[in-house]
């Protein structure tokens, strides 16, 4: 407005979400109340007065430098980042497998200053590696809580768990561009409207005063409405600015209920979702595998995450003192090393089958080990089912059909014992602990989920021993055996890669590879 006319401003302040700014002397309106104050407009009588259109694409019209970039990135990816940076503080709430990671790296690369990444602990060296990967000139990068300090990085990587240790540092790096990875871990909130973790605490306190704030989640949020408002808050929306009481009631179904002899208020549920939905929609996107043209049926993804590897160290020295050890030898050697680093491993793996098992509902991990198996069913407990060795046919069977079911969430198998023969497709995606020296091992594994019966797209996740010398040759051995095996057609060469040992290959490489030997 130019001039003051009371009939329009008492249309906007009618408004639940309308803000007024003193110093600049102007009303604001969130986009989702644009159609609402129109229809105000009109009973109003004010039929001459016109809104500009803002479409529902106009994100779109964005631009990126892709020439930065060693690969072009997915159309979809190219589409998540123009939301991200038109948006500015929004969610990116893409299925898993959409390359949310990528996504964000893409919007955060066009801010100028520090960009800040908290993620949890198992996903720290993964954003690391995506960011040097994806760029022709990769930054400099500071992975808080390692030894890996670098000063006036332009990424700084730290992971929920520790931030309480570095929160002053991190104010003080006055960051850009903060992204919440796995959003959901901020989720917590008192009946109060306070935070009801320390991380989500925190994670509020940062996000305050930093321009762009990209939350990224998989997990459909609006199932459970209290989940989503420290999300609210973290980006700024206006429901966000609302009390939590009052956004309790309106919808999370709060409720009075009798706990003993007391009266206390439930926001568990869920209630006038279908406006909900349409309030956080110019926050958020969410695009499925389904909806994404682009992406291929089956995705495998190899994930460094961080261990100790002081006793590995010690392994491998002792290996590589050994020049004269029989071959027989040697193999003992290194699978006392593999099998070492496999348990390492565990706690990041139980933190990444959490995560899937939240988002998707179910999740299958393959391992070699019995301390692996035991460990992972110590964890999930009822709610899981092991296929091992030991495991008699009869029993084989009702343990797949209860996990096929959804009798229980977690299926942990033997790489060997479980890694054919059976059908898991009610999983999209599958963790593999650890590897086997034969390639052909972990294609029939991954057919477990992956298979005629399965409707959806697939999501392997390798996971590795960042700074272990035998894990990252396995996995760059791997990755091209694996594609060498997927790409011959003619059956007797496919037959001779599929029994290939990669043994020979990882042994030549640590010989002629590692310092110090």
């Amino acid at each position: 407005m130019t001039k003051f006319d009371d009939n329009i401003l008492q249309c906007i302040k009618s408004l639940p979400f309308r803000e007024y700014d003193p110093i600049e002397k102007t009303w604001t309106v969130p986009i989702f109340e644009r159609e609402m104050l129109l229809d105000k407009f009109r009973k109003a009588g004010l039929t001459e007065l016109e809104l500009p259109d803002v479409g529902e694409n106009k994100y779109l019209e964005t631009e990126l430098n892709l020439e930065i970039f060693k690969a072009k990135p997915y159309q979809h990816q190219i589409e998540g980042a123009k939301f991200l940076l038109y948006t500015q503080k929004c969610i990116l709430a893409d299925e898993m497998g959409c390359g949310k990671t990528l996504t964000a790296i893409i919007a955060a690369v066009h801010v100028a200053g520090p960009k800040l990444i908290l993620c949890p602990a198992s996903l720290k060296l993964n954003w690391a590696k995506e960011i040097k990967s994806a760029l022709k000139q990769p930054p400099q990068i500071n992975i808080l809580g390692t030894s890996n300090i670098v000063t006036d990085a332009e990424w700084y990587i730290v992971n929920y768990d520790v931030l309480e240790k570095y929160i002053d540092t991190l104010l003080n790096i006055k960051p850009a561009v903060l992204i919440l990875d796995e959003a959901h871990y901020i989720k917590a909130v008192s009946n109060s409207g306070k935070p009801d973790s320390k991380r989500a605490e925190l994670a509020l306190e940062l996000a305050k005063n930093i321009p762009y704030v990209f939350l990224l989640t998989g997990t459909p949020i609006t199932s459970r409405p209290r989940d989503l408002y420290n999300l609210l808050r973290a980006i700024e929306h206006p429901l966000g600015k609302s009390k939590f009481f009052d956004f309790g009631k309106r919808y999370c179904n709060g409720k009075q209920i009798k706990i003993g002899s007391r009266y206390v208020w439930d926001f568990s549920g869920a209630s006038n979702t279908k406006e909900l939905h349409s309030f956080l929609k110019p926050y958020m996107l969410r695009r499925t595998k389904d909806q994404i043209l682009d992406l291929p049926p089956k995705t495998r993804h190899f994930i460094p995450v961080e261990v100790d590897l002081k006793e590995y160290k010690k392994k491998l020295a002792e290996y590589l003192s050994q020049r004269g050890s029989t071959y027989a030898e040697e193999l003992v050697m290194l699978n006392a090393m593999k099998k070492l680093l496999a348990e390492q491993k565990i706690d990041s793996t139980i933190e990444f089958a959490e995560n899937i098992i939240e988002e998707e509902g179910a999740i299958v991990i393959f391992t070699n080990y019995k301390s692996v198996i035991e460990a992972l069913t110590d964890k999930f407990k009822d709610n899981c089912v092991v296929i091992d060795g030991s495991t008699p046919q009869q029993k084989r069977q009702e343990a797949v059909e209860m996990f096929q079911d959804g009798k229980v969430q977690v299926f942990i198998g033997n790489l060997q014992a479980a890694g054919v023969g059976i059908t898991l497709t009610r999983a999209k995606s599958m963790i593999i602990n650890d590897f086997d020296w034969v390639p052909a091992t972990h294609i029939q594994a991954e057919d477990r989920i992956h298979r005629i019966s399965q409707e959806q797209k697939t999501n392997i996740y390798y996971l590795y021993a960042d700074g272990a010398e035998i894990e990252e040759h396995l996995v760059n051995t791997l990755e091209s055996k694996l594609r060498a095996i997927e790409s011959i057609i003619d059956g007797e060469r496919k037959k001779n890669i599929r029994n290939t040992s990669m043994l020979d290959d990882i042994i030549k490489k640590l010989r002629e590879n590692t310092p110090n030997k």
